[in-house]
């Protein structure tokens, strides 16, 4: 498949036309991100019914490449494995799992698991935390406060309740945004080439 073209590719395969160099980049990223995963994503016409399992296949390439990005203040600690949880109802299946199997991000093997309570989120590197929990993202993100923990989710409130990047599904492409105020305050490290990538990133005073 040429991937140099003037086309963006969404998560059903459909192509859509460059608007902006912006949109070249995030295209670059996407393909990047859908790579790892098997060939079925890329093609077209795929029913209804399957719209949330792609929707999730992509968000789970894109929450374990975030880590790809980000520099954690232990980050010379690669014997470590690199922990990603996920918190409340978990949207993502076996996709997940599938993505990080057998992956390495700086040394680090990547450790996908389920948590429960606040007593386990400060173990994690990565936090997803589900829409299920959206009434309590401030009690969440609270607990966390300074530990360096890349929160993740996808609700619309979740920036302003201190995570610290939020996907979204805007024309049937997977993007983001970037909570810098939030990253900063935890000792968390974005690269300046995820955030050009970023839809829109909250800086201080924001």
């Amino acid at each position: 498949m040429d991937l140099s073209g003037p086309a963006l590719y969404s998560e059903r395969g459909t192509v859509r036309p460059w608007h902006s160099a912006a949109r070249r980049s995030f295209c670059r990223l996407a393909l990047c991100l859908i790579a790892v995963l098997e060939s079925p994503l890329l093609l077209s016409g795929a029913p209804a019914a399957e719209a949330d399992v792609l929707e999730y296949e992509l968000k789970a390439a894109s929450l374990c490449n975030f880590a790809r990005f980000v520099e954690w203040p232990d980050d010379g600690n690669s014997g470590r494995d690199l922990v990603i949880c996920i918190l409340g109802d978990d949207p993502f299946g076996d996709a997940i799992d599938a993505v990080a199997r057998g992956r390495q991000i700086r040394g680090r093997s990547i450790t996908v698991i389920r948590v429960e309570g606040y007593d386990e989120i400060s173990r994690c590197d990565v936090l997803f935390i589900s829409r299920s929990e959206k009434r309590r993202f401030r009690e969440i993100t609270s607990r966390l406060d300074g530990d360096p923990v890349l929160t993740v989710g996808d609700s619309p409130s979740f920036l302003a309740n201190s995570g610290m990047i939020n996907l979204e599904l805007i024309e049937q492409m997977v993007a983001f945004s970037v909570n810098l105020v939030a990253a900063n305050k935890s000792g968390l490290t974005i690269s300046s080439t995820l955030m050009r990538l970023a839809r829109k990133v909250q800086r201080g005073g924001q």
